[in-house]
């Protein structure tokens, strides 16, 4: 979804149907990555999946982890710099789903890099890590083991803010 606002850059991401999106942008200077996410503003769905990516990633401290408005006009610059390193979007139902391109009418496909298989992506790291959190492969303080029977079941909590 693109909230409304005069031109490009005054359009900005904000979700994707009932997902939460998140860009890697590489930065400007050629300093490392940038994870970011449109700020929780009223308009985007404050959801548990979003907030444990952020906490999982800033625990991780190895890139910029920001809540900030991001731009149409930012992302086509980006792009045309080859800066868009990955897309994707999140939530209970999905988990984390990779973005393949943006497509607006009347403007060519944006292609974002993916392969599923490459698992240095930001974006399959986080998958993987939050379904080993769920499956309790990984101990988490968001995970608390309870007794099925014979077999633990691991039950997720929210990530604290």
């Amino acid at each position: 979804t693109i909230s409304h606002g005069a031109g490009d850059e005054g359009r900005f991401i904000s979700e994707a149907g009932a997902m939460n999106m998140f860009l890697v942008f590489a930065k400007k200077d050629g300093s490392g990555l940038e994870l970011v996410t449109p700020p929780l503003d009223g308009t985007i769905l404050p959801g548990v999946t979003r907030d444990s990516i952020l906490a999982l990633c800033r625990e991780w401290n190895e890139f910029d982890v920001n809540e900030r408005q991001v731009s149409v006009a930012e992302i086509q610059q980006a792009h045309r710099e080859g800066r868009v390193k990955e897309m994707f979007g999140c939530g209970t139902a999905c988990l984390v789903t990779p973005v393949c391109g943006l497509q607006r009418t009347g403007h060519p496909t944006m292609e974002i890099p993916l392969d599923v298989e490459d698992h240095s992506l930001i974006t399959i790291r986080i998958l993987n890590a939050i379904k080993d959190i769920q499956y309790g492969k990984t101990p988490s303080k968001w995970s608390v083991p309870v007794q099925n029977g014979v077999q633990p079941v691991p039950i997720l909590v929210m990530a604290e803010s």
